[in-house]
């Protein structure tokens, strides 16, 4: 219940906006005490829009990464390649980086920059984002700058909406889907190689606890709102599902049968990131990453180059469709 009514609170446009103003959590306590009854009323109005299915002209075929970033410009080169040539739009919150992000976000036509500051926001980005832009967009899917999507059907050249049109016509009450980690470690690697894809090819084994860890793809009309940076809640009649078809209802699950979509999640890359890391803070709430983590998730356990191949793959459709 309270995770339910602190969806309702937080994803109301005035919240949000509020907690870019205000970082005092007593008076965001309050705030949000007085506005639930204003959460509760949104929800119950999105939740039958769906019911009734009110939905205008129709889903749009299109597909967007939702991401917040601070100081990562040195990877979100690569980051940005990856999915503008997987055919997605990319909504950049920046949460105050002192880099060239902006700069290097005006190199693509398909990247949306939003300045972002203050700490805890990431779950204030990813509220917006729905509110801004589910109009635009037939799916959303909330990663951060060290995650990579990679499908099998991509190597049948299928396009991402054509693959997403699949599973929820197969599960029409699913809101979204929770896809499993996969943890690469550093390969040996003490500093930065060059491309990340391209340099960190060792990956943990399935049974490693972390890869039990969803981040979402989702139906933006069909979400309530987000408290949690890896699943967020659905409107009354939707639930979210792992890649068997089976509801799921918390960021932590067992990995499905079907592992054909996994989220590779260059955690660790070396010793130099994570320390920066650790100095950044998380972008969800106010702490630090341990150090200790990197030595736990640095598992090189299985060679997997899928991720370098699709790049392959993508980089060749991309060059014929524009000799096209």
């Amino acid at each position: 219940m309270k995770r339910f009514l602190q969806c309702c609170v937080y994803s109301l446009k005035f919240m949000v906006m509020f907690r870019s103003f205000s970082g005092n959590e007593s008076a965001r306590r309050f705030i949000s005490l007085l506005l639930m009854p204003f959460g509760i009323i949104k929800y119950i109005h999105v939740s039958l829009k769906n019911i009734l299915h009110i939905r205008g002209n129709g889903r749009p075929q299109k597909c967007a990464v939702v991401v917040i970033v601070k100081n990562e410009g040195r990877y979100l080169e690569e980051y940005f390649s990856f999915y503008t040539n997987m055919g997605c739009d990319i909504i950049v919150y920046d949460n105050e980086s002192t880099d060239d992000l902006k700069e290097l976000t005006d190199r693509f036509d398909n990247v949306i920059y939003r300045w972002w500051p203050g700490r805890k926001r990431q779950i204030d980005a990813y509220n917006d984002a729905v509110n801004c832009y589910k109009g635009r967009y037939g799916y959303m899917m909330f990663f951060d700058a060290d995650e990579f999507l990679v499908c099998d059907a991509f190597f049948e050249n299928k396009r991402l909406t054509e693959i997403l049109n699949g599973i929820f016509e197969k599960n029409p009450r699913a809101a979204g889907i929770g896809v499993n980690w996969l943890i690469f470690g550093s390969s040996g690697y003490q500093d930065y190689p060059g491309g990340v894809i391209d340099s960190f090819l060792y990956c943990s084994r399935d049974e490693f606890e972390r890869n039990q860890l969803v981040k979402s793809i989702v139906i933006p009309e069909r979400i309530a709102g987000w408290v949690d940076s890896h699943l967020p809640s659905s409107v009354l009649g939707y639930h979210m599902i792992n890649m068997d078809g089976k509801r799921i209802r918390m960021p932590r699950n067992e990995l499905p049968g079907d592992r054909s979509i996994r989220l590779y999640h260059y955690f660790c890359k070396n010793k130099d990131h994570f320390t920066e890391k650790v100095k950044k803070g998380f972008a969800d709430r106010i702490a630090n990453e341990k150090m200790e983590m990197f030595f736990y998730c640095d598992k090189n356990d299985i060679y997997n180059d899928k991720a370098l191949k699709l790049k392959g793959v993508m980089t060749g459709a991309d060059k014929e469709r524009s000799e096209i």
